[in-house]
């Protein structure tokens, strides 16, 4: 939605492209048999040079395309199984729910990478026999963005440290969000579909156990999820979903303080708010932690080279190339081994009062714990639960009403 971004590093960030590009080969007879193909979408930092660096030490070939989100999801789900896709393609977090049922199509990870990533990346990719299908990528930890100005004048610290200490908890969370509501009359955070997001994704369990039984409707955590948005969150959001020009305008105008927020609302906030210089960032997230956003790369069972392909996957995710594609693109990495690197922790974003943001996503990626369980059925039942929130937010449905709609639908999505 938002790309451009200033944010002072060491290294320069490349520019995203949306065309078919091939590494810098070696000599001809330094490579060995056809080039490899890989898949990805958007910016996730896999730079000419970085392919030329596996030709070199490998001797293999890599043509490289890449393509939109909306393109590469089409074609993973319309070819797995059946041919047709590269030896290596990228895939969304979001992607994950739909895959389950055709892990069997893509070849596993080895088990002895495993520890190279966070536990919880590695959960998020593993199917339900233990099977790890897909390699870590780029994560996406969440923190909290706000607003100094706002904070001050409604009596509230804003030296990020103090802030960060504000909001230990959910329950914190929401009773200092009442307090600024209550001080100034005015919404304290932006919308609540980030915060049922965030409280669900907490959950050890939310839609379905690990094994696949769908426990949606009967699952008490997910009910208290829903009663502690409407009674606790309603009262302090100014809109129900974080889109939209009257969301936009608020953001400039001082609708509301606080945001949670990833690498794509921090991205949102200088190209809305270009005048507002008083935004930054704290090192926190209620709950403790937060990651909603990131990619991995899986290997078709299907290709005609798959162990050639599975050493590339392997070899993009060993640490050291993690951290070049952070250097490239800013795509947080995966792999915990790189979090002290200085060009992690030197990363500063210009934007947003010069927050240290390598140092944020590195404390926030370590403080997840564990990540609710995404079975087949994840996205349905929680983009119900989302927009039943949003209708009751909104005054189209009262809130007993609400919970029993989506007590219905989700029955039907069973």
């Amino acid at each position: 939605m938002f790309h451009h971004r200033r944010i002072a590093v060491a290294a320069a960030a490349s520019a995203l492209i949306l065309l078919v590009v091939g590494c810098a080969p070696a000599a001809e007879d330094e490579t060995t048999g056809d080039p490899l193909t890989i898949t990805t979408f958007g910016d996730i930092g896999y730079s000419d040079a970085l392919f030329a660096q596996f030709t070199k030490e490998t001797g293999i070939e890599v043509v490289h395309t890449i393509t939109t989100p909306d393109k590469a999801r089409s074609g993973i789900f319309q070819n797995i199984g059946e041919g047709g896709l590269a030896d290596v393609e990228a895939i969304d977090l979001t992607w994950i729910p739909d895959l389950l049922p055709y892990t069997s199509d893509l070849a596993p990870v080895s088990s002895d990478l495993i520890d190279r990533w966070l536990p919880w990346k590695v959960a998020s990719a593993t199917a339900a026999d233990g099977t790890l299908f897909a390699y870590g990528a780029t994560i996406d930890p969440q923190a909290i963005c706000y607003r100094s100005d706002l904070f001050e004048q409604a009596g509230l610290p804003t030296d990020p440290a103090a802030v960060a200490a504000l909001f230990p908890s959910w329950d914190a969370f929401f009773t200092v969000g009442a307090q600024y509501t209550a001080t100034t009359g005015e919404p304290f955070v932006d919308s609540i579909t980030p915060i049922v997001d965030g409280m669900i994704n907490q959950l050890p369990v939310s839609y379905e156990e690990r094994d696949g039984t769908v426990v949606a409707t009967t699952n008490p955590a997910v009910r208290e999820v829903y009663d502690s948005v409407v009674e606790r969150a309603f009262p302090i959001a100014a809109f129900s979903k974080p889109d939209g020009w009257e969301w936009a305008l608020e953001m400039d105008e001082g609708g509301y303080a606080a945001m949670l927020c990833g690498a794509e609302m921090r991205a949102s906030i200088p190209q809305i708010a270009p005048d507002i210089d008083t935004w930054s960032v704290a090192n926190t997230y209620p709950g403790g932690g937060m990651n909603t956003a990131g990619t991995f790369l899986v290997v078709p069972a299907t290709g005609d080279r798959v162990e050639d392909a599975q050493a590339l996957a392997a070899w993009l995710t060993l640490p050291e190339n993690q951290l070049a594609a952070y250097r490239n693109a800013k795509v947080f990495p995966s792999t915990p081994s790189v979090f002290a690197e200085p060009v992690i922790t030197n990363t500063k974003d210009l934007d947003l009062s010069d927050a240290p943001i390598g140092q944020i996503s590195a404390d926030r990626a370590l403080a997840i714990t564990e990540l609710t369980v995404r079975g087949p059925g994840f996205l349905r039942y929680h983009d119900a639960l989302v927009n039943i929130a949003a209708r009751v937010f909104d005054g189209h449905e009262s809130a007993p009403s609400g919970w029993d709609s989506w007590v219905a639908e989700a029955s039907v999505l069973r």
